[in-house]
């Protein structure tokens, strides 16, 4: 009878060789790695390990059982082999199905059986369980607490509660991710804040960088460039917060602030703690105000720097005559330019009457395309001008004007 069961249990063998042969000539890998993990089933564990040693398929067939969900068979399997494969690798793989399958809890447990405390907090991070993921980096490995508090910071800044994510980020010792969120944010003068509060020795750098982004015609950005000057002023930045000043125009201004007073600030920031670049500043504000038609306030902050002509030039503009005229005080050299504009200032505006006493000539030139030759004669004549008289004369024989004696 024994030898009945013994000859069964060959052919039994042989059948299941038979079976894995064959899927090995003409099936994939996988099919005979499912045939030899159900082989090593049927054999009973003992039979398993030596089964699966003999044909160097203890990981594979390891594989399959978890596959299957047949746990015990491959701990069991795992822990009776030596190298390759341990108990930890299979509490690995165990953990990844029991987070495909949702049981996160036991997922968690065995990547810490299988030693992976990064995995286990991670799986705790995407469920937002920031506790749980910090007791279990403070517990299996306190170097991965930083990943737990930059990752829960990032989540808190996309949520708006800055912050949180800024104090967060501070605890783990990480501010220059914080600089990083508010760049992404394009919320560059909220970085440059924390920079020079936080991290002062790369506050040139962020400077740097912003000016780099704005040249990249970025100009959602141009509104910043106020609220950046006025912190750089605070830290007594004078310089690069005079560099921000002098970006400001009319169409990136604060819309609750006047430009021409933004502009007045930035002159008296220079005078009192950078007057070395008066020559610099003076030109570019001048131009911004006259780029506002504000003349009379150029005109004179020109004045007060000795840019007599730049002066002059505003004042005219504005039809400030007697202010322009004053500035030849200071700059005397300039009374011929400042007659010439004013002459043309009067032609234009037709004002015979004032240009008699600046230009004769001009004046009867007016008067006489109005042909008001009497006029014409009496001035003339008054100032022993010629050329009108003779003027006159050719236009009298030329049958132009009738005299009436």
């Amino acid at each position: 009878m024994t030898n009945i069961f013994n000859i069964k249990y060959v052919y039994i063998i042989l059948y299941d060789i038979c079976i894995y042969q064959v899927s090995k000539i003409h099936a994939d890998t996988t099919v005979s790695e499912k045939i030899v993990y159900l082989w090593a089933k049927s054999l009973g564990l003992e039979g398993a390990v030596k089964l699966c040693i003999k044909m160097k398929m203890i990981e594979a067939v390891v594989n399959q059982a978890i596959e299957n969900q047949d746990f015990e068979f491959a701990f069991n399997l795992a822990s009776r082999q030596n190298g390759g494969l341990t108990v930890e690798n299979v509490y690995f793989k165990r953990a990844v199905q029991f987070e495909i399958l949702g049981r996160y809890d036991e997922a968690v447990t065995d990547f810490l059986q299988a030693k992976r405390p990064l995995e286990a907090l991670q799986l705790r991070i995407r469920q937002l369980q920031w506790e749980e993921a910090l007791r279990i980096a403070e517990i299996h490995d306190p170097a991965l607490i930083s990943t737990v508090l930059v990752e829960q910071a990032k989540y808190e800044f996309a949520n708006d509660e800055v912050s949180k994510a800024k104090a967060l980020l501070l605890r783990a010792q990480q501010p220059e991710v914080m600089v990083q969120l508010y760049k992404t944010a394009n919320r560059w003068w909220e970085a440059i804040q924390f920079v020079y509060e936080f991290i002062p020795a790369i506050g040139n750098e962020i400077l740097r960088d912003f000016e780099l982004r704005i040249q990249k015609d970025d100009k959602e950005l141009t509104n910043q460039f106020f609220e950046v000057a006025k912190f750089l002023e605070s830290n007594q930045q004078y310089s690069r917060a005079l560099d921000f000043y002098m970006k400001i125009n009319p169409s990136n201004a604060p819309k609750d602030m006047k430009l021409q007073e933004i502009l007045d600030h930035a002159v008296t920031i220079c005078e009192r703690y950078q007057p070395n670049r008066l020559s610099e500043i003076i030109p570019v504000i001048g131009n911004l105000l006259k780029s506002i038609q504000d003349y009379k306030r150029a005109g004179e902050l020109y004045l007060q720097h000795k840019y007599f002509k730049d002066a002059i030039d505003c004042f005219i503009s504005a039809n400030l005559w007697e202010r322009a005229k004053s500035v030849l005080a200071y700059a005397p050299d300039l009374t011929q330019f400042v007659e010439a504009g004013f002459v043309k200032y009067l032609q234009s505006a037709g004002n015979a009457d004032a240009l008699i006493n600046v230009d004769v000539n001009a004046a009867l030139n007016i008067f006489a395309e109005r042909g008001e030759w009497a006029k014409c004669l009496d001035i003339a004549a008054a100032n022993v001008s010629f050329t009108y008289s003779l003027f006159f004369s050719s236009h009298l024989f030329s049958g132009f004007f009738f005299f009436n004696s």
